[in-house]
C-alpha cells in the first residue's frame, strides 16, 4: 500500500498522516489537500464569508440594529430568525463562504431574519419567552431595555430569575 501522496494544492509529496480522512472516499481514503493547505484554504474561505456578510449588512442595513437603530460593527450584529420554526440554516460567517457571491440558500434564509445587535438579540429572546416581540414595537423595547430588576439570586440558584417592576419574569433561554 502506498504511504504517501501529492497534495493537489501545494504539489508536495507528503506522508498519508499529513492528510485528513475523506468521507467521500478520495484517493487512498484521504482528502486531496494536505492538512496545512486545508487550514490555509479554510481561513481564506472564512474571510471570504466574513466579507460577504459584512458587505450584505452594509448594503442592506447600514450596519444598523433593527430594534435600537444604532450602528455597530459586523461582530456585534446577529441575524435573528423572526419565526424560529422556519430556521433552516445558521447565518454565521461559515454559511456565507463559497463562490463569488453568497449562495441562494443563504440569501433565502436572510429573508426570514431581522438584524439585531447582541444586546437587542438577547432582549428579543427574553420577550419571545414572554410571547412578545420587540421588532417594530418601541413601547415593548423601552419596557425591556429600561427594566428595573427587583430580585436576582444567581444563575443556578433557586430563583427563577430576575423580574421587572411589574413582576414579569426576565429569564432567558437561547
Amino acid at each position: 500500500m502506498k504511504s504517501s501522496k501529492v497534495c493537489t494544492y501545494c504539489g508536495e509529496d507528503k506522508a498519508l498522516s499529513e492528510y485528513n480522512n475523506c468521507a467521500r472516499g478520495g484517493l487512498l481514503g484521504k482528502n486531496p489537500r494536505c492538512k496545512s493547505c486545508r487550514s490555509i484554504l479554510n481561513a481564506e474561505n472564512y474571510q471570504r464569508g466574513v466579507g460577504y456578510m459584512n458587505e450584505y449588512l452594509r448594503e442592506h442595513y447600514q450596519h444598523t440594529c433593527q430594534i435600537c437603530n444604532e450602528q455597530f460593527p459586523r461582530e456585534i450584529l446577529h441575524f435573528h430568525h423572526v419565526n424560529p420554526e422556519e430556521k433552516e440554516l445558521k447565518l454565521e460567517a461559515a454559511a456565507w463562504r463559497g463562490g463569488k457571491n453568497p449562495s441562494p440558500k443563504v440569501l433565502d434564509e436572510v429573508k426570514k431574519c431581522v438584524v439585531l445587535c447582541s444586546n437587542c438579540h438577547i432582549l428579543e429572546h427574553i420577550a419571545m419567552k414572554n410571547e412578545e416581540t420587540l421588532v417594530g414595537n418601541k413601547k415593548a423595547y423601552s419596557r425591556y431595555r429600561n427594566h428595573g430588576i427587583t430580585s436576582y439570586e444567581s444563575v443556578d440558584g433557586g430563583d427563577d430569575g430576575p423580574e421587572d417592576r411589574r413582576g414579569t419574569k426576565l429569564s432567558l433561554s437561547v
